[in-house]
């Protein structure tokens, strides 16, 4: 629950830095939900709030449960900003309607008379009463730059965070590039508010806070007289303090302490404007990602023109360089993600959760018929060939792959892969890698490079071509191997292209087998278990080695 507790606060004698503003509700903030037949209840909407709340006399009254016989138990910690988190009553589910639309609300329960009923985001749109257009979750500010940074499975830590952009973290505040000015209106009258008196405990807290905020240049004093005088709660919000005012307007932000006057000469969390111009500065730092996020909503018209193209090469060249691209390091360990889809591979070397460099090729007309843990495995061929004088010669390099069976492979004897597998092993035994299972969905950059390869770049090694033999070689050898002869392997051949189920085994290994047994067709999950261990050759499926 942000901003959620609007509580009055008669205690004007007190200046503490964790109060919060008072707000008065009007029509325009508030919606009436019917609970039953001359029952209502008015919430208080807040598209901020990640729950609904409610006050435990308002539930009682609204819905005649004095009892509490509805109520459940909740574990639930509400937090308001400034202040300790509060520890929910209990949670209630009840029918309400708005209109000819009605949910089962889920609301958290608070014991209390100073609690609004609070409307929350989920049931907001539920209603209709808030249309999304642009978010965090559809433009991400600060957590898209995250995961490409972080795309493997190393946390982010707070050390790291400072190292990476020293700016943010300066000071009491960082300071974003951006200014704003304060436009007012002329008519209105200034006011000025007398000092408020504070208790004689908390002075030398507030004194340390004001020498704090002085010495980071977030206040300063001021000594001329002045014909406005505003009042602000200290440190509530230090993510505002990032913007700075634009001139001359300062004086319209002074405020009266017990130890003189200050101005702000940044943006205070107190001011009204303050959120909306801190979300315009935040989406203007996204400008040419938001452009190409658009194009992804699902009923938005698909334009490419100069704004598109332009925002797409900015993107291009933040990925391409610091910060999001780091230098190589001989010390840092080294990880590389590899993904193959249908018709390219791509890989990135990372340290420290850092993307060095970037690969992806296109796979020939041959390679698109192989396997998916052939492709799976050929990406790492192609990987390592790429980043040869990277991790050539280290002590261990992990691999990442979303293919699980490749890291069972990697671990039994060579003689137990197929045919193409062991020449792909075998090649690989110049590096000291460890393979490990990671979801495709925590596989953001090798998968977004896998899907958008570049075009006519498929690889023409010694090596690649070599692999074309095989599927020769193991026709030839099938019929020696199993010591049968043409006529009886025609047979099989076959009767294996006639039976359903073979083929949807058969299917399974050239696609690729989900994560889960019970995902995969009925006919093929007694083979789920040696899936690891199965391959095709010239249309046959075999166990092991052929």
């Amino acid at each position: 629950m942000r901003e959620a507790d609007l509580e009055e606060n008669d205690s004007s004698c007190i200046f503490t830095v964790k109060t919060v503003a008072s707000i008065k509700m009007t029509k325009e903030q508030t919606v009436t939900l019917k609970v039953s037949p001359l029952r209502y209840i008015r919430f208080q909407i807040d598209c901020g709030a990640d729950c609904n709340v409610l006050p435990l006399h308002v539930y009682q009254a609204a819905t005649g449960d004095s009892e509490l016989k509805e109520v459940g138990l909740s574990s639930t910690t509400l937090y308001v900003y400034g202040q300790k988190g509060i520890r929910s009553f209990g949670s209630v589910c009840i029918r309400v309607w708005r209109g000819v639309r009605t949910i089962n609300l889920k609301c958290e329960l608070l014991q209390g008379q100073r609690f609004h009923s609070i409307l929350g985001y989920q049931a907001c749109v539920a209603f209709n009463i808030l249309e999304i257009k642009d978010n965090d979750q559809v433009n991400p500010i600060c957590d898209k730059a995250l995961h490409v940074n972080s795309a493997c499975s190393s946390a982010i830590t707070k050390e790291l965070l400072i190292e990476r952009h020293p700016q943010v973290f300066r000071g009491v505040a960082g300071k974003l590039d951006y200014s704003y000015k304060i436009r007012v209106n002329k008519s209105v009258n200034p006011v000025q508010h007398a000092p408020r008196r504070v208790p004689a405990p908390v002075r030398s807290v507030l004194q340390k806070e004001l020498d704090k905020l002085e010495s980071g240049n977030i206040i300063a004093k001021v000594q001329q007289p002045t014909e406005s005088s505003c009042v602000h709660s200290l440190g509530c919000e230090t993510r505002f303090l990032a913007c700075a005012f634009g001139g001359g307007e300062l004086v319209l932000t002074t405020f009266n302490t017990p130890f003189g006057r200050y101005r702000w000469l940044r943006m205070p969390f107190g001011i009204c404007s303050a959120p909306e111009v801190f979300q315009r500065c935040m989406h203007q730092l996204i400008e040419d990602l938001r452009e190409l996020r658009d194009l992804l909503h699902k009923n938005s018209e698909f334009v490419w023109q100069d704004v598109q193209k332009k925002a797409f090469k900015a993107v291009k060249e933040a990925a391409s360089k610091t910060p999001v691209l780091r230098y190589y390091s001989l010390i840092s360990e080294v990880t590389i993600q590899c993904d193959a889809s249908q018709y390219g591979v791509g890989a990135a070397l990372l340290q420290n959760g850092q993307p060095v460099a970037f690969a992806s090729r296109s796979l020939s007309e041959a390679e698109q018929h192989y396997a998916q843990i052939e492709k799976e495995c050929l990406a790492i061929v192609f990987e390592c060939e790429r980043f040869h004088h990277y991790v050539y010669g280290r002590d261990k390099v992990t691999v990442h792959s979303d293919h699980q069976p490749l890291e069972l492979i990697f671990k039994k004897p060579l003689a137990a892969a197929p045919a193409r597998l062991q020449r792909m092993l075998l090649h690989l035994q110049y590096y000291a890698l460890e393979v490990k299972y990671v979801k495709g969905k925590h596989m953001y950059i090798a998968d977004t490079l896998s899907r958008a390869f570049l075009p006519n770049c498929s690889e023409n090694s010694v090596f690649v071509n070599y692999l074309e033999t095989v599927k020769n070689e193991a026709t030839t050898l099938i019929g020696d191997t199993l010591m049968i002869t043409d006529d009886r392997l025609q047979e099989i051949k076959a009767h294996s292209g006639s039976d359903g189920n073979l083929q949807a085994v058969a299917k399974m290994i050239r696609a690729g087998w989900p994560d889960a047994r019970n995902k995969a067709p009925g006919c093929a999950r007694a083979f789920y278990n040696y899936r690891d261990e199965l391959h095709t050759e010239d249309g046959l499926v075999f166990k092991e080695i052929v």
